[in-house]
């Protein structure tokens, strides 16, 4: 081999054999270059393994010198340029490199003299190389260079520990308000299904209260019909009561059947009913039934409690005006605004004076059911003057859900 000391490395024979052993033991050996000779019983010279010198460190194809690097936070193409100082047989050198902090073993280089690293996140590491000679010994000392990649404030562990934290706190605010709302659902349906016994407990009432009086009234004034039958003048009476009782529990029945059918529970739907309500009241009374009602009303819903409440109280406003006012017109007028309904029922009758007590319970119960709803009864009357009852309520804010309470 040229490096252990041979002028060429091709022998050539002819008039002397390719090789020839002396006495002595020495060997020589034609070449191209001259006679080589080598004696066998020399011991081997041990070769010591190459020295390991860093040449050059590029970061991002730009060449730093530095002794240690520290680069910017983002992403880096590192590249580390070594060699290794070996006279003897500079071709058989190899070497070794790895990343602390990124590799786990030593990367077999090869003759390479470079090691490229495409990316490397962010953190501390060192660059280390090491060399070995043909014969398998390896400089273990090598050469390093240490390289800290610093990173993006969002990676750092003083804005991670208080991000963390914030995220916690979102996630049980989350959970809270889910929590919150799951809560207010339930409390709502219960709200509905308390609303709804409440109703149907109504209802019965109604039912056993009107309906059940005016059918045992009609079934005694059957009786006294068939026992006074040889009167004609009682018989008559009778019939007159019975169709008077007959009206009162078709009434009573509708306004059940209004209270409890689907699309009712609206204020158009009230606004209807009692119109509807004021012109069989009065039609052939003899008393002029005069309706002030707008056609086109806020899409606002009412639970059937407070329904049936206002409709109680337009009622009975409108039955004294009938059994008791002895006037010549009558008149219902409706209002809406946003937050606000305002009924009147006005009649031109004979009024009464407003600071004598009462010997009925229809004003007191107007005013109570008004009352319990949050709204207001207004009564003006004098004696000759007529009469005019002002109902007001005003309504709770709309939820997202499209409920609504008075």
């Amino acid at each position: 081999m040229a490096a252990e000391g041979m002028l060429s490395e091709e022998c050539i024979s002819g008039f002397f054999p390719i090789g020839l052993r002396t006495k002595s033991g020495m060997l020589w050996f034609p070449t191209q270059e001259g006679i080589v000779v080598a004696d066998p019983h020399h011991p081997t010279k041990e070769i010591p393994p190459p020295s390991v010198v860093l040449e050059d460190t590029l970061v991002d194809g730009v060449p730093n010198a530095a002794d240690s690097l520290r680069l910017a936070p983002g992403q880096h193409r590192l590249e580390f340029r070594y060699t290794g100082l070996n006279f003897d047989a500079p071709e058989r050198v190899r070497f070794q490199y790895r990343l602390v902090g990124l590799d786990s073993v030593w990367v077999e280089a090869g003759s390479s003299r470079s090691a490229p690293f495409p990316y490397v996140p962010y953190g501390e590491y060192r660059f280390e190389v090491i060399a070995g000679n043909g014969d398998g010994r390896w400089n273990t000392a090598g050469a390093s260079v240490s390289v800290i990649v610093q990173p993006y404030l969002w990676q750092t562990w003083w804005f991670r520990v208080p991000a963390s934290l914030g995220l916690l706190a979102v996630i049980a605010l989350t959970a809270r308000v889910v929590e919150k709302r799951k809560l207010h659902r339930r409390l709502e349906q219960l709200e509905q299904e308390r609303a709804l016994a409440h109703e149907r407990e109504r209802i019965a009432r109604d039912l056993h209260d009107d309906l059940g009086s005016s059918l045992a009234r009609i079934s005694l004034l059957s009786g006294l019909l068939k026992a006074d039958r040889d009167n004609p003048h009682q018989i008559e009476s009778h019939a007159v009561k019975i169709s008077q009782s007959a009206d009162q529990t078709v009434r009573a029945l509708e306004e059940i059947v209004w209270a409890v059918r689907p699309g009712s529970d609206s204020l158009q739907s009230l606004v209807e009913y009692i119109a509807h309500f004021a012109n069989e009241l009065f039609d052939g009374g003899g008393i002029h039934c005069r309706l002030d009602l707008p056609a086109d009303l806020p899409p606002r819903p009412l639970p059937p409690d407070i329904r049936h409440n206002i409709f109680l109280a337009v009622k009975e406003a409108l039955t004294n005006a009938l059994k008791h006012a002895a006037a010549r017109e009558v008149l219902v007028r409706a209002e809406a605004s946003g937050d606000a309904l305002e009924i009147v029922v006005q009649d031109d009758g004979k009024g009464f004076d407003t600071n004598c007590r009462s010997r009925g319970n229809g004003l007191g119960n107007m005013r109570r059911r008004v009352q319990a709803m949050g709204g207001a009864v207004a009564i003006e009357s004098r004696p000759g003057q007529g009469t005019s009852v002002r109902l007001r309520l005003h309504f709770a804010p709309v939820p997202a859900h499209g409920k609504a309470a008075a």
